[in-house]
């Protein structure tokens, strides 16, 4: 039993080590609203024509078309409060070419110059693949992050739709650069001491 209780304990410290805390939702669009030749929500596009960015079946967000690139940038997430910063997104390929490339960019104010999170060919396979980006330690804690994404296509009707596209943090503890431990962690850890505490103070039987 004695074995036992260490085994549980040490498990439990290593489950927590393992999984550190659950990072908080700071933004997000579904673009879950009408289909329209604008993104809305903020988003600002570069296009061609008007219909080259834009929301199509009521879902997704389009990009299309080439000279120039179509692009949808948004410039107003805030994540003060928060580090490690990480954006999350869904993709899929619409007749597109493998010379097709869709790429993702941030910018962290005051920093002004974009970073190239993701880039990608589109390829010809229409699954949706869904990417989660890590930004580097610019985007914590600041009152402006933009993102963007872009389409580098070579024919007017090359396309990808874009989904949920969401930003996660976690909390920065008050007058410290650490991150807020979770309930369920604090409980993790408590249950390892006292396995291990428990063993420790256990008699062991003489032969």
């Amino acid at each position: 039993m004695t074995r036992w209780t260490t085994g549980l304990g040490i498990a439990c410290l290593i489950a927590l080590a393992a999984d550190p805390a659950r990072a908080a939702l700071i933004w997000q669009d579904e673009f879950a609203r009408p289909s329209s030749s604008s993104v809305g929500n903020g988003w600002i596009e570069v296009e061609n024509d008007a219909d080259d960015v834009g929301i199509v079946f009521n879902h997704y967000l389009l990009l299309r078309d080439r000279r120039p690139d179509g692009e949808a940038t948004h410039a107003g997430i805030s994540t003060l409060g928060y580090d490690t910063i990480t954006v999350e997104f869904r993709w899929r390929a619409w007749s597109a070419e493998g010379a097709d490339r869709l790429r993702f960019s941030y910018q962290s104010a005051p920093i002004l110059s974009w970073e190239t999170g993701f880039d990608t060919g589109l390829g010809a396979s229409e699954i949706y693949r869904t990417e989660v980006i890590a930004l580097d330690a610019t985007a914590s804690n600041i009152a402006t992050l933009a993102l963007s994404f872009a389409i580098d296509a070579d024919n007017y009707n090359d396309a990808v739709k874009l989904d949920y596209v969401r930003v996660f943090g976690n909390a920065i503890a008050a007058g410290s650069a650490t991150s807020i431990a979770e309930p369920a962690a604090l409980a993790l850890a408590g249950l390892g001491l006292i396995g291990i505490a428990a063993a420790i103070r256990r008699p062991s039987r003489r032969p």
